[in-house]
């Protein structure tokens, strides 16, 4: 037991430091980026990669498996995660602005450009637009 709790302990620690960023004055997404349309349909597989890819990258330590932003992280550190879950909250996002936060980051949130599949990454949109449509 022990541990398993200091190697979560050690563990938290590393995401915490590869998670700090200086958060940016203004953060504005170009509009090219926001126009850019999901070049990935909406089907089945595609929200299962996206899942896949959620999972991955560990999204879910901040964001939660369900999608409600209160992920381990993000209490732990005091972040506020949107509810993915409420339809509300993505309304105002196009596909292009998710693509772009996932890829570059934004605030504490680093980017994964580095490291995600470009496709896996708008997979990931499209299983972050499944929250809602799964929550009555």
């Amino acid at each position: 037991m022990r541990r398993e709790v200091l190697a979560a302990g050690f563990l938290m620690s590393l995401f915490v430091a590869g998670c700090k960023q200086t958060p940016r004055a203004e953060y504005k997404i170009p509009a090219e980026a926001v126009s850019r349309e999901n070049p990935v349909k909406v089907t089945d597989a595609s929200i299962a990669e996206g899942n896949q890819a959620y999972v991955k990258y560990d999204c879910q330590v901040c964001h939660a498996k369900n999608g409600d932003g209160k992920g381990f992280m993000a209490g732990a550190s005091h972040y506020d995660c949107r509810d993915w879950r409420d339809a509300a909250s993505l309304k105002n996002f196009t596909d292009g602005e998710l693509f772009y936060i996932i890829v570059k980051g934004k605030g504490t949130m680093p980017g994964y450009e580095q490291k995600v599949d470009l496709a896996a990454a708008w997979a990931m949109v499209n299983y972050i637009r499944a929250f809602a449509k799964q929550t009555p």
